[in-house]
């Protein structure tokens, strides 16, 4: 079982650095909590099935992009992303 998006992403990197699933299996689930757009409300509670980080910015938070199963990417805060 994998306890973080980190032991995950130690296992899955591949050359671009990003981390992506098993073909077909989910890496997480997003939870929207601070990105609230009408977009982020809809996928609440769908899998992700990919993950790269987002260089720069404030370092308060962490910012991430994520894929869906239909290949649609979103940013959200690194929180949002419940990891199996």
């Amino acid at each position: 079982m994998i306890r973080s998006i980190g032991e995950h992403r130690r296992r899955q990197e591949n050359s671009r650095g990003d981390v992506r699933a098993t073909p077909g299996e989910p890496i997480g689930i997003f939870c929207a909590v601070t990105t609230r757009d009408g977009h982020a409300l809809e996928r609440d509670g769908e899998c992700v099935y990919a993950m790269n980080d987002v260089p720069g910015g404030d370092t308060s938070t962490v910012v991430i992009e994520v894929m869906f199963a239909d290949g649609t990417w979103l940013l959200c805060d690194a929180d949002e992303l419940v990891t199996k």
